[in-house]
């Protein structure tokens, strides 16, 4: 079982996933329009990924603690709709249809990266 403050660090680590997504997604689509820009963007993404982390997803993974080693699949998709949750919550439901999508691929990137990083601590942990 993965200790409280490694799931609390895995958490934090998962914004970082948001982060690399919605840069790759921008490249992607041609919006990197400026390095400024998208380092202002990509900061805003990521402090809004490890708050809605901290806030929607860590007090469940501290009540049910079989949830803090999900499958990849399952973490992507948990990630992409709290991310499309977080969406509705911030902007509204009509406004969560245009961003919602691209939304939850920045969730399901942060679920996969939350998974990378308690696999690594349980292993760190585990050897220590």
């Amino acid at each position: 079982m993965l200790s409280v403050s490694r799931t609390v660090a895995a958490v934090l680590v998962a914004s970082f996933g948001a982060v690399v997504a919605h840069l790759a997604v921008s490249a992607v689509m041609g919006d990197l329009a400026s390095i400024r820009g998208s380092f202002v963007v990509a900061l805003l993404v990521g402090a809004i990924a490890c708050i809605v982390g901290l806030v929607l997803v860590l007090p469940v993974l501290l009540l049910v603690p079989r949830l803090r080693l999900l499958p990849w699949w399952a973490a992507a998709a948990w990630g992409a709709a709290v991310a499309f949750l977080a969406t509705m919550l911030i902007v509204g439901p009509t406004m969560a249809r245009r961003t919602g999508s691209a939304m939850a691929v920045l969730g399901a990137a942060s679920g996969l990266t939350y998974v990378l990083a308690a696999r690594v601590l349980l292993y760190k942990q585990r050897a220590v």
